[in-house]
């Protein structure tokens, strides 16, 4: 064999081996581990539940009216189970109030110079919403067989009146605030509903009787009686940030992350998202999410602002403990604000580290700001504590009226203080008792508050 005829050989050798390197590289299927589905969602979700619109709007107050005699039911359990019930009661001929059905308001509620007042001559359930809320959302919190006309304005108060002549049911839904005109009207028609109505309103042995006082240029119901609230010790847990790192931002992988020991935080940003870190109790986290490319504030429908918030929370499950709507607004931003609940309770601390809040822009979340830790474990309860009966907060409030506007007040409320065991060096946590009263927009500790006013008289 010859020289060339060996180099003929090699260079078809070497275009074979090209060509099998070629097919090689064509059909070669790496073994890639498979992603499952529920791995990903897992890196998306908080350790909480979703919720219902019905779940997440709640009531501060559910006050039964048996002619001249208010009162509502001591234990928190049972009233949350009577609202719940109520929501799946079916309400029918919802229209809005005019002169034709003036007389169904007055059976309601007569003119005062305080604004509209319940009218004491009849049997009737009353409940206070924690804000102004649209009407649009009464479809979604109740259990609504048909409407007439278009639902607008907005209601923070739902009356339920037993018709004795008819055997049903009348429902207003109402603002008093001055310039909300708008009131709408629904019937209950089940005597079941109507008979256990009844039976609810004449029990006396579940119910704690209140009192209205005048307070400022307002009327409040409070308790007759002292009260009794236990205690709690509890532990939190804390709660992954990496679910929402993969939430809020497009790209986590972009994510640069530093960290401050001047106020223990950690910063995180992709260059434009930011999402910082501080430290909450000593042992625990909050977060504050902020995303300048949604801060075009376009004012927003109110209902479309809370389906848009409830379904972005449930979507990651971000409800990691008892939340309810506390605030919305749509001026001059459009905010949620939902307050830690513990055993139907509202729960505060002087930081504002038991709240949840959003801020929405035209192009989705704006801010957010949230806890990172969650109440795990409740290991022991303290003696029960006496709360202060309503003659008492009455009497110690006109010991500071020159000191302070009662105009101003804008609510009372049982509730509890969360805050850092002071003998334990964990997440070890306790829950307090105590009255909290709302001035001028913020909540306050009604004995701090009180006393903080007493002693500028001294002084």
């Amino acid at each position: 064999m010859n020289l060339e005829n060996i180099k003929s050989l090699v260079l078809f050798l070497l275009v074979l081996f090209s060509l099998f390197l070629t097919f090689a590289l064509w059909t070669y299927q790496p073994q890639f581990d498979e992603l499952e589905q529920r791995d990903y969602l897992d890196r998306t979700k908080l350790d909480g539940q979703e919720q219902s619109i019905s779940e997440v709007i709640y009531p501060n107050e559910v006050i039964f009216h048996h002619y001249n005699q208010a009162k509502k039911l001591l234990d928190k359990e049972e009233e949350t189970d009577f609202y719940s019930e109520m929501t799946s009661w079916e309400i029918s001929k919802i229209t809005s109030l005019n002169s034709s059905n003036q007389n169904v308001l007055n059976q309601f509620m007569q003119e005062t110079d305080l604004g509209l007042q319940r009218n004491n001559l009849n049997e009737s359930i009353e409940l206070h919403f924690p804000d102004d809320l649209p009407m649009e959302l009464i479809p979604q919190m109740f259990n609504v067989s048909d409407v007439t006309g278009i639902l607008s304005g907005s209601f923070n108060k739902m009356y339920l009146h037993l018709d004795s002549s008819a055997q049903d049911i009348k429902i207003l839904f109402l603002s008093d605030r001055r310039d909300e005109e708008q009131i709408f009207v629904g019937n209950i028609q089940s005597s079941d509903v109507y008979a256990e109505l009844e039976g609810q309103i004449d029990n006396r042995s579940k119910m704690m009787f209140l009192s209205r006082y005048p307070i400022g240029n307002k009327e409040f119901y409070l308790p007759n009686e002292e009260e009794s609230m236990p205690a709690y010790t509890l532990t939190t847990e804390d709660l992954d940030l990496e679910p929402l790192k993969n939430v809020l931002f497009n790209n986590p992988s972009l994510i640069r992350r530093t960290s401050s020991a001047l106020d223990e935080s950690s910063h995180h940003t992709d260059g434009n998202r930011a999402l910082k870190t501080y430290s909450a109790f000593n042992y625990n986290e909050f977060i504050v999410f902020i995303n300048p490319l949604s801060n075009e504030q376009i004012r927003m429908n109110p209902d479309d602002l809370v389906n848009r918030s409830i379904e972005f929370t449930n979507d990651h499950t971000g409800w990691t403990d008892e939340y309810k709507l506390s605030k919305l607004s749509i001026q001059p931003t459009n905010t949620l604000t939902y307050r830690m609940y513990y055993n139907g309770y509202p729960v505060f601390d002087s930081s504002q580290y038991t709240i949840m809040e959003q801020d929405w822009g035209d192009n989705g979340l704006y801010r957010m700001k949230r806890p990172l830790f969650k109440i795990s474990q409740e290991f022991s309860n303290a003696q029960e504590k006496r709360m202060d009966s309503g003659e008492q907060i009455y009497q110690s409030l006109q010991s500071i009226e020159g000191q302070v506007s009662l105009d101003l007040i804008e609510e009372f409320r049982l509730g509890y203080k969360l805050s850092k065991h002071p003998d334990v060096t964990s997440q070890v946590m306790t829950l307090e008792p105590s009255w909290y009263i709302k001035y001028q927009g913020t909540w306050e500790e009604y004995n701090s508050f009180t006393s903080k006013y007493l002693n500028q008289g001294v002084e």
